[in-house]
């Protein structure tokens, strides 16, 4: 799905190191990217000792949960180099369970986009994106 949404060509291998596909369009053309979602949207993210360009991560609603529909809430796009910049500089430890600060993910945030947002989507980005909404 966010292969059609974003135009990412997949690697072929679903445990390709590092990333899943490369940008082919836009101005992340040729850029790594390294997929993510999460059934709900927890401040973590998984980062690998593997790099990648970017972080494309889709996720649900926020807070624990107890029942884990596959529902996109919010899309968010982290420049790999810059958060790992960032987490460092903080002394936060970089692995599987990330701690991510609230203002990080809204500064990455692409769906629903904000006035910030470092990805601005096509209106049909956008309604492809709507169609994974809770309630729809």
């Amino acid at each position: 799905m966010a292969a059609r949404v974003f135009g990412i060509a997949l690697e072929t291998s679903g445990s390709h190191p590092g990333y899943d596909g490369v940008f082919q369009t836009g101005p992340l053309a040729g850029k790594t990217v390294n997929i993510k979602t999460y059934s709900r949207h927890e401040s973590v993210l998984d980062i690998s000792p593997h790099p990648a360009d970017y972080y494309l991560v889709l996720t649900g609603p926020p807070g624990q949960a107890r029942i884990l529909p596959w529902v996109i809430d919010s899309v968010f796009l982290f420049d790999r180099k810059q958060l790992v910049a960032v987490l460092t500089t903080r002394g936060i430890k970089i692995g599987v369970a990330t701690s991510v600060r609230k203002s990080d993910w809204e500064t990455a945030r692409i769906f629903p986009s904000g006035p910030f947002s470092p990805f601005p989507l096509t209106q049909r980005q956008t309604a492809l994106l709507g169609l994974f909404a809770a309630g729809n």
